[in-house]
């Protein structure tokens, strides 16, 4: 298995080959497990995603390049008992709650399609060059 980068003070340097890897975690809701992977050809440039909302709708899926914004975006979405959080590499932050269950907002249909859509434009503006994460 070859490296996608390397480290430096601790932290995974993913600079180092093209940017082209990213960190994917995978943390249960309780945090008592969790798994760690460097990914790469994912398409995430900068910032960082968490979302409770995935395949398996009990776990928290964070992704980024950035340690410290990855940890900003996974402590939102817990914070809040569930959601989508984004975080680009400027500061901007989204976040769509996702209230029920982790998976379901209690806001109109309208609000939530809007909320969706300015995430993709933020994550789509350099951040993000692979398909469509929502």
């Amino acid at each position: 298995m070859r490296s996608v980068g390397g480290v430096s003070k601790g932290f995974s340097s993913l600079e180092q080959r093209g940017k082209k890897g990213a960190v994917l975690t995978v943390l249960s809701r309780n945090a008592e497990y969790h798994s760690f992977a460097v990914v790469k050809n994912l398409g995430m440039m900068k910032g960082a995603y968490a979302s409770s909302f995935a395949h398996d709708c009990h776990n928290l899926l964070v992704v980024g390049r950035d340690p410290v914004l990855m940890a900003e975006v996974a402590q939102k979405v817990l914070s809040e008992g569930g959601g989508i959080a984004l975080k680009n590499s400027d500061g901007t932050e989204l976040f769509l709650a996702l209230p029920i269950f982790g998976i379901i907002s209690d806001d109109p249909l309208e609000t939530v399609a809007r909320e969706l859509r300015t995430m993709k434009i933020l994550f789509g503006n350099g951040e993000f060059t692979g398909k469509d994460p929502f």
